[in-house]
């Protein structure tokens, strides 16, 4: 190794952490590659947020490049690693940022949040603080734990520290995020190592099983961040994530698809009160019919899910009499984040 970075703490106060080097290859976006420009070290914590949110970064980039041909303001917010808020917008860094933010308010509070354009003074500001927030939440500040962006500009960087416990970091590798280069990826075991070929599928959507065609081009983009929501979250397993007017409204999992499904809607109608012209992302396949209902009756009027399983064609048939476009992914690029 290079070198290894003493960190605050581990995942609990009483232990100790350290982030060692091992990008032997110069990946642009691995965990050495940033740097920390505030005061307070990170713990493990946010040093593992920090990496799940580079891997969400560049799936959608990636997704993005290859089905529009375009890289538009992408903010992520999330908290524990996983999305709750992703905001698209091609001309407004500013509405980027606040559809990220209030995807889910409540779950980014103390969370983190990852940019891919220079954030300036009226940005930093938003992340900061929002009177909008503390009208519905009865507090104005976000209180973001991890900050992270290709650049800052002083002002920018000045309001985000007065939060003593904000940790803001600068990549620049971030203005062009792509796939990590490693060919194998490793978990840690209990007296061993797991290794396998790296996760590179990114959705194709010319390459999909389509029960009718797509209804506009917009909805394309909510296609997308749905996707890179339900494959790069863990929330206990079978994701199912919606997206809206290029906002991400929410992600579930659960240890079926059934409760997941029930849980992303549950949410979603919380927090924003309908679900009417979503669109939907799934990791894994519906082994029956009960959970691509569920979100049939929510008035989705799209999304993707991988294809499989012995009543597939039931399923394919739930979708098409409602006249809803669904994408079927081959069934091999099934997600399974960080099983």
């Amino acid at each position: 190794t290079d070198f290894n970075l003493q960190l605050l703490n581990g995942e609990n106060p009483y232990k100790s952490a350290e982030l060692w080097d091992l990008n032997y290859k110069r990946d642009p976006l691995a965990l050495t590659q940033y740097k920390l420009i505030s005061s307070t070290p990170p713990c493990y914590t946010n040093i593992v947020d920090l990496d799940c949110l580079s891997e969400t970064m560049s799936r959608i980039i990636c997704a993005f490049r290859l089905n529009v041909n375009k890289e538009p303001y992408i903010t992520l917010a999330s908290k524990h690693g996983n999305v709750c808020g992703i905001g698209v917008d091609y001309e407004s860094e500013s509405e980027s940022i606040r559809k990220a933010l209030w995807g889910n308010p409540q779950a980014i509070w103390g969370g983190e949040v990852m940019i891919n354009f220079v954030v300036t003074e009226e940005a930093s500001n938003y992340l900061f603080a929002c009177e909008k927030r503390k009208e519905k939440l009865g507090l104005e500040k976000w209180m973001l734990d991890v900050i992270a962006a290709p650049a800052f500009d002083q002002q920018a960087l000045a309001i985000l520290t007065q939060r003593k416990n904000t940790k803001v970091f600068v990549n620049q590798g971030l203005f062009k995020p792509d796939l990590g280069v490693e060919e194998l990826v490793y978990r840690f075991t209990r007296g061993g190592v797991v290794s396998q070929t790296r996760p590179d599928y990114v959705l194709d959507c010319s390459k999909l099983d389509w029960t009718i065609p797509m209804k506009s081009r917009e909805l394309l983009d909510d296609l997308m961040i749905a996707w890179t929501a339900a494959y790069t979250s863990f929330h206990g397993g079978n994701e199912v994530a919606l997206a809206k007017g290029s906002k991400l409204i929410g992600c579930a999992g659960g240890p079926s698809t059934v409760e997941a499904a029930e849980t992303v809607v549950n949410r979603v109608m919380k927090t924003h009160g309908n679900i009417d012209g979503a669109v939907f992302a799934v990791d894994a396949f519906f082994p029956f019919t009960d959970a691509a209902e569920i979100l049939v009756n929510a008035k989705v009027i799209g999304g993707t899910v991988p294809a499989g399983g012995i009543y597939f064609e039931e399923v394919k048939k739930c979708f098409y009499e409602k006249e809803i476009f669904v994408g079927f992914i081959p069934e091999e690029f099934r997600g399974f984040c960080r099983h």
